[in-house]
């Protein structure tokens, strides 16, 4: 029974404590002070160290005749109050706060705006964008109409559109082929074929176990295809190694490029295309 009453007590001071605890957080979140006579950026920056808070903006240099709070306001609170008077009104920013002019905040209404991607999933963007947007801006997706419905102040939404549009672009992947023969050879000794994303690293061996290739392959803002890679193999005996650098200006052609190793001529063929990549 000791036991069950020494516990009882425990459990009511620690209930105790942390009410205690609780009135202690807000009242530390409560403005008490006369600022009568203070700048408004003194008192800005000393209301914003109360609400444990950062606030930005431009706050002009004006002497506040009266402002008088010793009676305990929240700090939001005594902040609009104060702002309110110089024509200022107070915008949250994630978890900072922005003076702004109060004919600025009205001039920027709520919105909704409805987007409909060209090449993307209308889903896929929404959990992309979510992750992107700025604070305060809802973004939904509609599956009914493969759209995004996007709500938020009407400058947010500007810049929420740009992020779209940044994001909309066709999905593609580069397919490639490859083969490599003896000049006098009909049959090539190696013929590989690929999917990679834009200079995606890859590596893979040749189907008859007699070498393989390594490599990166990437389309230049002009079009043109770079590939970089370098080649082992086996021929008889011998084995060999060799790198090269292409430029293809018609990635889509098939590009013969004719080399000599130790007296034998060899010739190797590149082709690159892009191809839609399944959503």
């Amino acid at each position: 029974m000791r036991v069950t009453h020494k516990l009882t007590v425990l459990l009511i001071l620690l209930a105790i404590a942390m009410a205690s605890s609780s009135i202690v957080t807000a009242e530390d979140n409560e403005v008490n002070t006369d600022y009568s006579g203070w700048s408004l950026p003194e008192i800005i920056d000393d209301i914003a160290k109360i609400g444990g808070t950062k606030i930005s903006g431009d706050i002009p240099d004006v002497k506040v005749l009266t402002a008088d709070f010793s009676g305990g306001v929240y700090y939001e609170e005594a902040l609009n109050l104060i702002l309110k008077s110089f024509n200022l009104a107070l915008r949250k920013k994630g978890d900072e706060f922005v003076v702004i002019r109060e004919d600025a905040a009205s001039a920027d209404p709520d919105t909704t705006r409805n987007k409909t991607p060209e090449s993307r999933s209308a889903q896929t963007l929404a959990e992309v964008i979510t992750e992107l947007a700025p604070a305060g801006v809802s973004v939904q997706h509609v599956p009914e109409s493969n759209s995004l419905q996007l709500k938020g102040k009407t400058r947010m939404l500007s810049e929420v559109d740009k992020l779209v549009i940044a994001l909309d672009f066709p999905v593609h992947l580069l397919r490639s082929r490859f083969y490599l023969k003896a000049e006098a050879d009909e049959k090539p000794l190696a013929a590989i074929e690929l999917d990679t994303d834009n200079w995606e690293k890859f590596k893979q061996a040749f189907a008859d176990g007699k070498g393989g290739i390594e490599g990166a392959i990437g389309l230049n803002d002009d079009g043109h295809a770079s590939i970089e890679f370098s080649c082992a193999f086996t021929d008889g005996d011998d084995r060999h190694q060799f790198s090269h650098t292409l430029l293809l200006a018609d990635p889509a052609l098939v590009h013969k490029h004719r080399f000599s190793i130790d007296g034998k001529n060899w010739e190797i063929g590149w082709q690159v295309e892009q191809v839609r990549r399944t959503q």
